[in-house]
């Protein structure tokens, strides 16, 4: 786990690269319950919505997904095969954590 020095320079760095502070892009995601949506698709939204590059899209989603507590697990059928990602999250996030 990365030392509360170490995440307070991710933040400032997020926020310079993507031109918002780390509570306004909580408050953008929350605002489409991206907690109840695949990876993915949060991650497109941020891009073709609000022009944020691939990269930094994936970065403030698996931020996102850490504050609000998401988990997610593989599905494993009786043979031991993968079929299917489920995403659990435990709710929307606080935009309390500097993930």
């Amino acid at each position: 786990m990365p030392e509360q020095k170490d995440l307070k320079h991710l933040t400032r760095t997020r926020m310079a690269k993507t031109g918002r502070t780390w509570a306004q892009w909580v408050r953008l995601v929350d605002a489409v319950d991206a907690y109840a949506m695949p990876h993915r698709d949060i991650a497109r939204h941020l891009h073709d919505q609000h022009d944020v590059d691939g990269w930094w899209a994936q970065t403030v989603t698996v931020g996102y997904e850490g504050a609000a507590g998401c988990v997610t697990r593989d599905n494993v059928g009786a043979a031991g095969m993968t079929s299917t990602r489920v995403k659990h999250c435990r709710s929307r996030s606080t935009g309390s954590t500097a993930h």
